[in-house]
């Protein structure tokens, strides 16, 4: 039996899951019949085929997902329709932009470039000389760090909306972005694919830990955020759900608790209020392939959901 290439693994890249496309156009249960078909596709270089010229039975297929066939049919149809699966001629069918579903170039060096550090650490570690420790520090500088670095950003757009959010929550402001600020800043936007500075500013505004409602009153600056530890733990919310000062005891924590979810429950209602009202629209763009307006519109999307929590 001919195959194609084989994945041992597909990257899922978050944003675009979460805010992308495919949350409009599947179901719920039809997402889930989505990566499963992205899964069996990894196995056969994009291609969902029993063989190179035989397809699948509808039945034996559902059978290898152990799914309802008509929730598998329903979900091949709308992949169809979205232009996400094209079926062959000989009743196969195929991942379209299977490119898209597969590392970037960037990614694959730089994980190429880790793999390299780790091997030069060890090979510095087991020899315990003073060229090999040498030779290791220099691996470790010409690695990722120097790939953010001679990316260009634009210093104006940070400092102006780092400044924005800061003056109303009484943060410290920045003049310039030079220096480790730069550094750190550039391996931000280098490691991430989809790094958005407006994201990262919501997610802060959603953990008022970090703006102050502490034990000691201490609060954020544009340095600490853009550090790779912090980064990920503001993303990840760590901050959400600690203790607020030691004066907002008893029924005033539990209260202030209960406000934080009410709150992100409607901003999470307020978002599938607005995919609903532009779902027409995301329709009609993808049909006509335009990545360009996806994205404005997407962006419109955000935009809209951060002015509705300001309101809050």
């Amino acid at each position: 039996m001919k195959r194609g290439k084989t994945y041992e693994w597909i990257p899922l890249w978050v944003e675009k899951w979460l805010w992308g496309s495919t949350r409009l156009e599947l179901e719920h249960d039809e997402r889930a019949i989505w990566i499963d078909l992205l899964v069996i596709a990894s196995k056969d270089d994009g291609y969902i085929r029993a063989n190179e010229d035989i397809p699948y039975l509808d039945l034996q297929l559902a059978g290898l997902l152990c799914c309802d066939a008509d929730l598998l049919k329903r979900t091949i149809e709308k992949c169809i329709k979205y232009k996400k699966i094209e079926k062959l001629k000989n009743g196969t069918f195929r991942i379209i932009n299977w490119d898209a579903y597969q590392l970037t170039d960037r990614h694959k060096r730089r994980l190429m470039s880790d793999k390299a550090d780790i091997m030069s650490e060890k090979t510095a570690t087991k020899t315990k000389t003073k060229t090999n420790t040498k030779t290791n520090t220099k691996t470790l500088k010409e690695g990722t760090p120097l790939k953010a670095k001679e990316k260009k950003i634009n210093k104006k757009f940070f400092i102006e909306k780092w400044n924005a959010f800061a003056v109303n929550r009484k943060l410290p402001e920045i003049t310039t972005i030079t220096g480790q600020r730069e550094v750190h800043l550039k391996a931000r936007i280098s490691s991430e694919d989809f790094f958005c500075f407006d994201e990262l500013l919501n997610t802060i505004e959603e953990q008022p830990w970090l703006l102050g409602k502490n034990d000691k009153g201490w609060r954020i600056s544009f340095d600490w955020i853009i550090n790779a530890a912090n980064y990920t733990k503001i993303m990840e919310k760590t901050y959400l759900h600690l203790s607020p000062r030691r004066e907002e005891t008893g029924q005033s924590q539990k209260k202030q608790t209960q406000e934080e979810k009410k709150r992100s429950d409607l901003i999470a209602e307020k978002r599938a209020e607005l995919q609903t009202k532009y779902k027409k629209e995301f329709d009609e763009i993808i049909e006509r392939k335009d990545q360009r307006a996806l994205d404005l519109l997407s962006g419109k999307i955000n935009a809209e959901v951060a002015a509705y929590s300001k309101e809050l």
